[in-house]
């Protein structure tokens, strides 16, 4: 897979994570069960994405970081 192939693949796969979380969220409501499963497919998923998951390790450290210091 060529760079550019890698970074389609993680922008769709992360789309589609977020769509599923929203769709789940519109169609139950605002239900903690569904939050929480999406967030536990968000947070803690093992994806065949790799570098997907080194992003997403890193935004998150970034925006606990700038919670930290607002």
């Amino acid at each position: 897979m060529d760079a550019i192939e890698a970074v389609v693949a993680q922008r769709d796969a992360a789309v589609k994570m977020l769509a599923e979380w929203c769709v789940a969220v519109d169609v139950n409501g605002s239900g903690w069960d569904d939050w929480d499963q999406h967030y536990k497919k968000a947070m803690y998923r093992e994806t065949e994405l790799p570098e997907m998951r080194e992003l997403l390790d890193a935004a998150i450290a970034k925006a606990r970081a700038d919670r930290e210091s607002a």
